[in-house]
């Protein structure tokens, strides 16, 4: 025997068939930490992180209003009251906008950093959320 109490053999056991419920999050930080080639730290990989969940729970709520307010089950004024949050949503061309501006801010980066080397972190940080280094094509989306 291996000197081991069937509870803690059995416990083990368990544990080790477990799901790590935090598998999603390892490979987002871990793709966002790639991606930078290592150069963020904690801090700025938790920002990017919270700024992707941002962006996708935006996307989840709209979706979720919008079945709210076809819902004729429900009542009516908690129907039109998400109907005035829809108002103040982005519009989903709005949302894809500013998720191809993201990605145009990133493979310029990625271009100026293969042509000079790697850029200082405050300058990196800098061009990458300074409106005035997108090209012309991406000013505002038609309505």
């Amino acid at each position: 025997m291996a000197g081991l109490a069937r509870s803690t053999f059995y416990y083990q056991q368990k544990v080790q068939q477990a799901v790590d419920k935090y598998a999603v999050l390892k490979t987002r930080i871990r793709s966002v930490f790639d991606e930078h080639k290592g150069r963020y730290g904690y801090r700025r990989i938790t920002a990017a992180v919270r700024r992707a969940e941002r962006t996708r729970s935006v996307v989840q709520t709209e979706a979720f209003l919008r079945d709210i307010v076809r819902d004729v089950t429900l009542p009516e004024r908690m129907r039109l009251r998400a109907e005035g949050l829809l108002r103040h949503y982005p519009a989903p061309n709005y949302i894809w906008l500013a998720g191809k501006l993201e990605e145009h801010r990133r493979a310029e980066l990625a271009r100026l950093d293969e042509k000079h080397g790697p850029l200082p972190p405050v300058l990196g940080t800098w061009l990458a959320v300074e409106p005035m280094f997108c090209d012309g094509s991406n000013s505002e989306p038609a309505p």
